[in-house]
């Protein structure tokens, strides 16, 4: 999320620009914080559904195993963290484009300054170590722009945030996006094998010779149930990817127009970034409304 508007005599010419990114970055990190909360609960509760279909033990030791257990919460707390540090930044950007900048900038330096506190206090508690450099670089790089912009020295800010934000901020977000997919790919065989296990149990009922009819009926609901999750997980996970690759496009749109000579094409170009972004993301959006995880 690149500051792209230094130089510029009127910043809110590029207000829209940037709302659009930030709105759809707000989709996109939004989802990824959803999608980590719930990874190891839905790890959990697949082996505990398949346990009781086996007529297997269920232990404390299993339920806790690394197996399972896909992030500690330690782990949780930096992405969380970083996610929210993101936003923040985001969020700056957006005052930074308007024309009451300097009166509002402090505060969203001081917003962001905040959740890059927290971000600083979770990285030692990581044992993730690529995404600890992935986050430490980031936080580094903004604590320098924030020290500027407290000082007033917002066009110096903007300056030291192009020259110095891609080469942290963009592994960063590569680094959730890969994580997105690992996790995606878990969600898959997990939908898999749910779907799997609901037909096991109607087939399972069908061969006693005195099961109920409402026993057959609610054991096909659960089928429809599971073929429906899995049917629309391919929508929703292949929307969900795009929108991280459009979030990287939009940000590299946005680097690459700090770069350049500023002239009508590169407005052009960055201005069908950013709204192919925020179309994405509203595709994101539209898209989990209607098929929920």
């Amino acid at each position: 999320m690149a500051l792209f508007f230094a130089g510029c005599a009127a910043p809110l010419a590029y207000q829209q620009p940037v709302a659009n990114f930030q709105k759809a970055s707000v989709i996109v990190i939004e989802n990824a914080r959803a999608e980590y909360k719930n990874a190891n609960k839905s790890e959990r509760d697949l082996e505990i559904d398949s346990r009781a279909d086996n007529r297997q033990k269920i232990d404390a030791a299993t339920l806790d195993s690394d197996d399972l257990v896909l992030y500690s919460s330690d782990a949780l707390s930096i992405r969380m963290a970083a996610l929210d540090a993101i936003s923040k930044h985001g969020q700056l950007l957006l005052v930074l484009a308007g024309s009451d900048a300097p009166e509002h900038a402090r505060n969203a330096a001081v917003s962001l300054e905040s959740s890059l506190e927290g971000l600083g206090k979770t990285l030692g508690m990581s044992t993730s170590k690529g995404f600890n450099s992935k986050a430490e670089g980031f936080a580094a790089i903004e604590g320098e722009i924030i020290r500027l912009i407290l000082n007033q020295r917002i066009t110096e800010a903007l300056d030291k945030a192009i020259l110095s934000s891609d080469a942290h901020l963009k592994p960063l977000i590569s680094l959730l996006k890969d994580e997105y997919e690992i996790n995606a790919e878990r969600r898959r065989i997990r939908l898999s094998k749910s779907r799997i296990m609901a037909i096991d149990r109607y087939n399972d009922k069908l061969s006693h010779k005195h099961v109920s009819a409402e026993k057959l009926k609610n054991a096909a609901e659960e089928i429809k149930k599971a073929q429906d999750a899995w049917e629309n997980f391919a929508l929703v996970n292949r929307v969900e990817i795009e929108g991280f690759s459009a979030m990287l496009k939009a940000h590299q749109e946005l680097v690459d127009y700090a770069k350049s000579a500023k002239g009508p094409g590169d407005f052009s170009a960055l201005v069908e970034s950013t709204e192919t972004f925020a179309a994405d993301a509203r595709a994101v959006a539209e898209a989990i409304r209607k098929f929920s995880k």
